[in-house]
């Protein structure tokens, strides 16, 4: 209630709550026809340091302007709470696309996977060279805009270095996209933990789930730093190799993500961007669909081992091997039709 009054206050109307949390809320708010989030943080129940965070989040965000970058609008506090203005990213999260597509056994198209690819490792591209280190890139933090284009946010966690050498200590991030070096606790972190992150992520835009999973979190740890990486068909050889050097576990070889973009698969989409009057839109922000039932072939092994985990599925959906190789190499497009 505190918040509300706030945002009264600076003369926004209250749209809906959008996400709550421990400490404090997301709500969709309205300003002079225009559409925002406001991220607040409740200071009776946030610790000092939970409020001084948000304040440092809401300084960090004002600094950064980038078209692949939510963008901070204002921030307001008083004496009950802090409200943090940004743009509102109409299209979702891609943790919610990622999971309509799974529920509609679809897959991404290639060239929307590349861009959406593309545009996070410009906004990498963007905070490394500012030295911010933003530790915690999973699909849930990759917005999208109403055209599709996205849009990398939530700093909460984002570290900023003093200088291109120095590095993060506190292993911090959500534990399916955790660098090794992360998790071993033994070397500092740097701007290759986000790399290794992102290429987690595209794992997941290939395959619908992530690149490890497990019970605990000793398991995915070790999993993390010793299982062979696991690969996937149904994509080129270049969208392979990207996430190969991406998800290689020495950090000095990982790359840069200018690095990542030099890569000849993301040029198509590269060469259709002008960053000085913002990124164009190239791709229509539809899902795209299986180009062939060969490519649907190549994809069978990755989705049957996915759909046999039950907790991902409810009981109505769960499908043996044979109905899924049935389904989508007999009738593709009925699986594009599903709703």
């Amino acid at each position: 209630m505190q918040s509300e009054e706030l945002l009264v206050r600076h003369r926004y109307a209250v749209i809906r709550k959008v996400g709550q949390g421990s400490f404090g809320k997301a709500v969709l708010v309205e300003k002079g026809g225009s559409q925002y989030i406001c991220k607040s943080v409740d200071l009776s129940v946030a610790s000092k340091a939970r409020g001084e965070a948000a304040l440092a989040e809401s300084r960090l965000l004002s600094s950064l302007r980038h078209p692949c970058i939510v963008r901070h609008r204002e921030t307001f506090c008083d004496q009950k709470s802090i409200c943090i203005v940004m743009d509102y990213c109409e299209g979702g999260d891609l943790a919610s696309r990622i999971g309509l597509m799974w529920r509609r056994r679809r897959f991404f198209d290639e060239e929307q996977v590349v861009a959406w690819i593309s545009q996070a490792l410009l906004a990498l591209q963007y905070i490394h060279a500012k030295n911010i280190i933003h530790r915690d890139v999973k699909p849930g933090n990759l917005f999208l805009s109403k055209n599709g284009d996205l849009q990398l946010g939530d700093f909460g966690v984002a570290k900023i270095l003093a200088s291109h050498g120095d590095s993060a200590m506190a292993p911090v991030g959500t534990p399916y996209y955790l660098s090794p070096e992360v998790c071993l606790g033994r070397q500092s972190v740097s701007c290759a933990s986000d790399i290794w992150s992102l290429g987690c992520v595209l794992h997941e835009l290939c395959t619908l789930h992530v690149p490890f999973e497990a019970t605990g979190m000793s398991e995915l740890m070790e999993k993390i730093c010793k299982e062979a990486i696991p690969i996937f068909t149904g994509y080129s050889e270049g969208v392979q190799k990207l996430y190969r050097r991406m998800l290689n576990r020495n950090p000095e070889k990982r790359g840069t993500a200018s690095d990542a973009l030099q890569s000849s698969v993301l040029q198509p989409f590269l060469d259709l961007q002008d960053m000085k009057g913002g990124v164009k839109r190239t791709l229509s922000p539809s899902f795209a669909q299986p180009r062939s039932c060969t490519l649907v072939r190549r994809r069978i092994d990755n989705v049957v081992g996915a759909l046999a985990k039950p907790e991902r599925l409810a009981p109505s959906d769960f499908l043996s091997r044979d109905e899924v190789a049935s389904r989508l190499l007999g009738r593709p497009m009925a699986w594009h039709d599903a709703k």
